[in-house]
C-alpha cells in the first residue's frame, strides 16, 4: 500500500463545525497544533477525506488546506516548544 503525508490546516468559524473536522481528522492522523493535523494518507483517498470534510464546513466561511509533505521535508521540520510524537512509519511514505 502506498502513502503520502499531508500537513492539513484548517479555520473554521463555527465551534460545532470545527469540533466535528477536528474529531473526523483525528481518525486520518495526529494533531500537531490545535488546529493542524499531520497525515498519512493512502495515495487514493485523499479526495474522501476531501469530501468528507467538505460536507463539514460552510465554503463562504472555512477554510481547509492541504500541504504534501515529502518524507525528506518532513524530516527536516523544526520544531519549538512542545512537540507531539509522530507515530507514522516513515518507510511507507513516498514523494
Amino acid at each position: 500500500m502506498r502513502y503520502e503525508y499531508y500537513v492539513v490546516a484548517y479555520d473554521i468559524v463555527k465551534t460545532k463545525r470545527r469540533n466535528q473536522v477536528a474529531k473526523l481528522l483525528k481518525s486520518w492522523g495526529e494533531r500537531v497544533n490545535y488546529s493542524v493535523f499531520e497525515c498519512e494518507i493512502e495515495k487514493n483517498k485523499l479526495n474522501a477525506l476531501r469530501k468528507e470534510i467538505a460536507k463539514l464546513i460552510k465554503k463562504d466561511e472555512d477554510s481547509v488546506i492541504y500541504y504534501p509533505i515529502c518524507l525528506n521535508c518532513r524530516a527536516g521540520a523544526i520544531y519549538d516548544g512542545k512537540t507531539v510524537e509522530r507515530k507514522f512509519d516513515e518507510t511507507v511514505l513516498i514523494c
